[in-house]
């Protein structure tokens, strides 16, 4: 979530168009993001498909983003 809004905020920031986002985005991608940026880019290619921002944000949230299972007021309270 905080890479999300991070990054968010440096396109903003910055004014970046549409067609940039996802190539800026991914070249600061590191070990096993910067495998899966490997793999999905691959697929779509295959596919002819064009990886949008909202779909790269999409996927990648569904990669690496929290399972709907996990519970926050949990682990909030876990933390001393």
């Amino acid at each position: 979530m905080e890479w999300f809004n991070r990054v968010n905020q440096f396109f903003e920031f910055q004014n970046t168009p549409e067609i940039q986002k996802v190539s800026l985005a991914s070249y600061h991608l590191e070990g096993e993001a910067n495998k899966w940026w490997q793999w999905i880019r691959r697929t779509f290619q295959e596919e002819g498909r064009v990886l949008s921002w909202i779909n790269f944000e999409g996927e990648l949230w569904a990669r690496f983003g929290p399972s709907k299972c996990e519970d926050y007021d949990e682990a909030l309270s876990r933390i001393r």
